[in-house]
């Protein structure tokens, strides 16, 4: 949001969501994880929340 600052108009609201994964390889020898996580505004130029899950 500091990115963006005043070029960002009034009634904006921010939202960006990311995640990876790691699958097992064929051999089975490497561990599976992923996770995600997603910030958003539910108001405008509220605070952001955070939701990530592992």
């Amino acid at each position: 949001m500091q990115q963006v600052g005043d070029a960002r108009g009034k009634d904006t609201r921010l939202f960006a969501f990311a995640d990876t994964i790691a699958a097992r390889n064929f051999a089975g020898t490497n561990d599976c994880h992923g996770w995600i996580g997603v910030r958003f505004q539910d108001h405008l130029r509220a605070e952001r929340a955070r939701f990530c899950c592992t």
